[in-house]
């Protein structure tokens, strides 16, 4: 016999609540864990070769956002376990890279160098349990394709890409096509878009042209991509 829990005048029953209670703690792990894991990105900015400091509350607070909205996506089953992993870690990636590139205008390596493999691991534990060997095939398709084409960017024109960028598509079209092809075409698609629309809104504001920072518009759709896959 199923029990039930009124609150006012909502009745849920036992296995709804548990539910809801499993959905709420995987939340607050992913806030706490996600601000702490933030801060700790934040601070290892300030201490590399080349430092690139970001505000260490801003990046917790942020990061803690990103890994409750995974969190309750996972809790309401449209994210399985390893796929949240790999939103969690594209979050971090995407708030430190916003960070940094708004603020120095570079990728530090830190970011663009590591990422790749933690990721990469992590969608293999994906592919593996969910059965589906093609997916960590399409990721390293994905990935080398975009790295082979902003690489050519960069070798037309170093201002138009940086280095950074280079090396952060590696990441960003691994973790786009792993979702799927028209998830990384829309990935690539977008990062310019976005570029150049804030570029535009900048000139319009202050009357002239400014250097905008690539690595926001290419970090950005990939988190949302894989948090809110289709």
């Amino acid at each position: 016999m199923r029990s039930s829990v009124k609150i006012g005048n909502l009745v849920l029953m036992d296995g709804t609540w548990s539910s809801l209670s499993a959905g709420g703690a995987l939340a607050v792990v992913g806030a706490v864990v996600g601000a702490s894991s933030g801060a700790a990105g934040a601070r290892a900015l300030r201490s590399i070769r080349a430092p690139a400091p970001v505000p260490v509350y801003w990046c917790a607070g942020l990061v803690g956002l990103l890994w409750t909205i995974a969190a309750l996506r996972a809790s309401a089953g449209a994210l399985s376990g390893w796929w949240l992993a790999v939103s969690w870690a594209t979050g971090l990636l995407t708030v430190l890279a916003v960070g940094a590139d708004l603020a120095h205008r570079r990728l530090p390596d830190l970011l663009t160098l590591r990422a790749p493999p933690v990721l990469l691991s992590l969608i293999v534990l994906a592919a593996w349990a969910a059965g589906d060997g093609a997916v960590v095939g399409r990721a390293l398709l994905g990935g080398l394709v975009l790295t082979a084409c902003y690489a050519f960017v960069h070798l037309l024109s170093p201002q138009a890409m940086g280095a950074g960028d280079v090396k952060l598509a590696m990441t960003v079209g691994m973790v786009s096509a792993a979702v799927s092809w028209p998830g990384w075409l829309l990935t690539v698609i977008l990062a310019p878009l976005i570029t150049g629309v804030a570029g535009l809104v900048i000139a319009f504001r202050r009357g002239g042209t400014a250097p905008v920072p690539h690595g926001p518009g290419m970090v950005i759709p990939v988190w949302l991509l894989v948090t809110f896959r289709p």
